[in-house]
């Protein structure tokens, strides 16, 4: 997964950023007086919404105030972001089509599907490493004895044997990566999203040129990227969560709407103890970016995460003060040599004081919503 492993937590910066690409954003809105940039930018990247934020900073409410360092910045990553999306869609057609040639239909998962879908804005395109297909066991090596005709190779030696999808291939000049799927998720998760339910709900779609593939139902769009933004990596048992897969689920939510039947996705979850994940990833998403809150029972399990994530950003907090506070003291024998030196530390204590027992909370998010119950 893309910025796995990766600290994402850092408070100011985290509920700065997911007040610009949220619904609070979407209203108009001013920028902070005082900005970390590199922090900003920084948090970003890590969190994958890098070319989304810059989208957004370069909006009128918000382009006047920006200094002109960081504008440059925001309209190289957008003008960088939106040839890369086009090459990305360029390469989708090309595969499906190959694929296509040799009697082949797609399935298209994640970011491909939302590609698809046009599901993020073309000035905003979701950052992604690679595109997934869902092929099936039965045709999967056909499939990619297509793409090496077409001058793709393996990044990995291999089949890919007990893993859910080949080896990653990829092409000289071809901005993502392939992923080949036998199945939709890893073995452990099967239970949760399997190959004949996504195929059974699937909408068929023919494009201009003639090309045909497969997208999920937008029920299934929801399952699959709370699945796969929660399970695989581990995210959920450590109570964490990417601004990216944050902002799929409000896009899908704002797209689809009731079409999206989260009571069916609330049955299977639970049933399989997934019932946690489910609400962690979903209250968190909403605690950051707002939108509807999705309908789905809080657990235990769930609570238990979202405590671990603000755990997480109270420490970041606290670790801040205690380095604000060590440096205070190392400047405190020059400081209380004058009166003007005495007045200037004790406001700085004071300040860190006020400070010192108050965590950053959710409705600090820029106009955000207040966290779910």
């Amino acid at each position: 997964m893309e910025g796995a492993g990766r600290d994402l937590a850092n408070p100011p910066a985290l509920f700065l950023v997911a007040g610009l690409l949220g619904e609070a954003g979407r209203g108009g809105g001013s920028l902070p007086v005082a900005v970390d940039w590199h922090e900003m930018i920084t948090l970003a990247g890590d969190h994958l919404v890098l070319p989304a934020m810059a989208a957004r900073l370069l909006e009128p409410d918000l382009a006047r105030s920006l200094p002109p360092d960081i504008a440059g910045l925001a309209e190289a990553v957008v003008l960088l972001a939106a040839e890369r999306d086009r090459a990305a869609r360029a390469q989708l057609e090309e595969l499906v089509a190959a694929l296509n040639a040799a009697g082949i239909v797609p399935l298209l998962l994640k970011g491909a599907a939302y590609m698809a879908e046009g599901l993020h804005e073309a000035s905003a395109p979701r950052l992604a490493s690679d595109l997934d297909l869902l092929i099936g066991p039965d045709r999967i090596d056909e499939a990619a004895a297509c793409l090496r005709r077409i001058g793709y190779g393996a990044l990995e030696p291999g089949d890919g044997a007990g893993h859910h999808h080949l080896p990653a291939l990829l092409r000289d000049g071809a901005p993502l990566a392939v992923e080949l799927h036998r199945a939709p998720v890893a073995a452990r998760c099967r239970r949760l999203l399997g190959t004949a339910g996504l195929r059974r709900d699937a909408r068929a779609v023919r494009t201009g040129s003639g090309s045909r593939f497969l997208v999920p139902s937008p029920t299934h769009l929801a399952l699959h990227s709370i699945v796969h933004a929660q399970l695989p990596h581990g995210l959920y048992w450590r109570g964490e969560i990417f601004l990216r897969d944050a902002l799929d689920l409000l896009l899908l939510e704002r797209r689809f709407g009731q079409a999206i039947d989260w009571a069916a996705i609330g049955r299977r979850m639970r049933r399989h103890g997934m019932g946690g994940a489910l609400w962690f990833h979903a209250a968190t998403a909403h605690a950051l970016l707002g939108g509807p809150t999705p309908p789905v029972r809080p657990t235990w399990l769930g609570r238990r995460a979202r405590r671990l994530w603000r755990r997480r950003l109270d420490d970041e907090v606290r670790r801040d003060r205690l380095l604000e506070a060590v440096e205070l003291a190392t400047s405190a024998p020059s400081a209380l040599a004058t009166p003007r030196g005495r007045a200037w530390l004790c406001r700085r204590l004071a300040g860190l004081l006020r400070r010192w027992p108050a965590a950053p909370r959710e409705p600090a998010i820029p106009g955000g919503a207040p966290s779910p119950p």
